[in-house]
């Protein structure tokens, strides 16, 4: 049998029958099993259109008298190639078959030589070059070809590494949406901070607009973060003043400098509270206390001013008064004494701390059944401050007799007034007394007399 090869339709070798040396060799380069690669000069282009004519019309396929150039110089060869059609292994398998052509006798060979024309010789070299540039364009395509393979494999590799980065991609876009969501929830959070933010700012504003109290807010320099509107009238502030140092700003109080006090407060965390007057002669309280934090962490100091000129213009007459009414009792000759209405002793005559031999440290602000050891805790005397007076409002001429220590047996002829108030409830109690002692005493000389 002739030397054969089994291969499939695009002409890869399947199993090699025979010695097809002479018709196929190993290709330069990459090692391959394509007969086309493998074909030797002359049999490459015929090859090529028997395999492809086999397999489309399924029927065989025969070239004859092909020139092969072999290792020992040109030899004739018949191709044959047909469908493999009786088997039940493969579909579309070829057989391709090679049959040397015996040379013809030498005198019809000569013969043949001597009748070819100059027109054949130049076609057949023509062909041949063809042959070559067709050689040479395979393997170019099969570079080509390999080429192409490296870089769809680089290709592959880089759709691999595409494929790897879209899914981090993916992964990355998750964790994107999930810290988004955290986002929307912190800035929810912050939104509904800020509005209540702004309504503790609104509900201070009005606090300080509406408390007639002047307020200053200073830094840890000392300049000013926060003013209210009364502050205008101790410091000579405007809106652009807000930043600037209160040393700065003029003061219209003429006593005390505060950026001192406020140095000094910030320095010890120590309150200071002091009265002062403006140029204008208004009397202020200020009030220097440090600024402190939630964290209880020192952050400046807060002054405070608050208008006291009505106060003081009633504290004074209330002074004047009290010295006047002093003044009163003491020109009365009789005991006389100025109780609360639970019965304390705002003051008393000097006649009374005489007779009872009593100072005043030890009288005023005292309970009156407290005075002297307790001897003013007289049954009697209580009958008639918390029975009598509550509903008589006054009583008069009410004798009472008591040994007084250090004083002896005195009788007292008690007079008491209540002072009521608006509300209806007693103020002041005047409680006076006259020693009737010795008049008691002359009363019994002359009945004795007389019997």
């Amino acid at each position: 049998a002739p030397p054969s090869v089994v291969t499939d339709e695009k002409g890869n070798a399947l199993y090699v029958h025979g010695d097809t040396g002479k018709y196929l060799r190993p290709a330069p380069g990459h090692a391959t099993l394509n007969i086309l690669a493998m074909a030797r000069e002359g049999l490459q282009m015929e090859l090529r259109t028997a395999l492809q004519t086999a397999a489309a019309k399924k029927k065989e396929v025969v070239c004859r008298n092909l020139s092969v150039r072999t290792d020992g110089g040109m030899q004739e060869v018949n191709l044959i190639v047909r469908p493999l059609t009786d088997t039940d292994l493969i579909q579309g398998l070829l057989i391709v078959s090679f049959q040397d052509v015996k040379p013809p006798p030498q005198g019809k060979r000569d013969r043949s030589k001597k009748t070819a024309g100059p027109g054949e010789t130049k076609r057949v070299t023509e062909l041949e070059q063809e042959l070559l540039d067709t050689k040479e364009t395979i393997e170019e395509s099969q570079a080509s070809n390999e080429e192409l393979k490296s870089a769809n494999e680089e290709l592959q590799s880089t759709n691999e590494e595409l494929q790897s980065t879209n899914e981090e991609l993916e992964t990355s876009k998750e964790e994107i949406q999930s810290v988004n969501e955290e986002l929307l929830t912190v800035n929810s959070e912050l939104h509904a901070k800020i509005e209540q933010l702004a309504g503790l700012q609104n509900d201070m504003k009005n606090f300080l607009d509406n408390t007639n109290i002047g307020t200053i807010f200073v830094d840890e320099n000392l300049a000013i973060r926060r003013f209210s509107r009364e502050a205008v009238k101790v410091y000579r502030l405007l809106a652009s003043d807000t930043g600037r140092p209160l040393s700065d700003i003029k003061s219209n109080i003429k006593e005390i400098d505060l950026v001192e006090e406020a140095q000094a407060v910030f320095a010890s965390l120590v309150p200071r509270e002091k009265e002062v007057r403006t140029i204008g002669n208004d009397c202020y309280l200020v009030r220097v206390m440090p600024y402190l934090t939630i964290d209880n962490v020192i952050e400046g100091v807060v002054l405070t001013f608050t208008e006291i000129t009505h106060l003081k213009k009633i504290e004074d007459e209330i002074r004047e008064a009290k010295v006047y009414a002093e003044n009163i009792v003491d020109t009365v000759r009789e005991p006389l004494i100025v109780l609360d209405s639970v019965l304390k002793v705002i003051s008393a005559s000097r006649a009374f701390y005489q007779i009872f031999k009593l100072l005043p440290g030890d009288a005023v602000g005292r309970y009156l059944y407290d005075l002297g050891n307790r001897q003013w805790d007289i049954p009697k005397l209580r009958e008639l401050l918390e029975t009598i007076l509550p509903k008589e409002t006054s009583f008069d001429n009410l004798e009472i007799e008591h040994d007084f220590q250090g004083v002896g047996r005195r009788k007292l002829l008690m007079n008491a007034r209540c002072v009521i108030e608006k509300t209806g409830y007693p103020h002041l109690i005047l409680l006076a007394m006259e020693d009737i002692t010795d008049r008691s005493t002359e009363t019994e000389r002359v009945e004795e007399k007389k019997r």
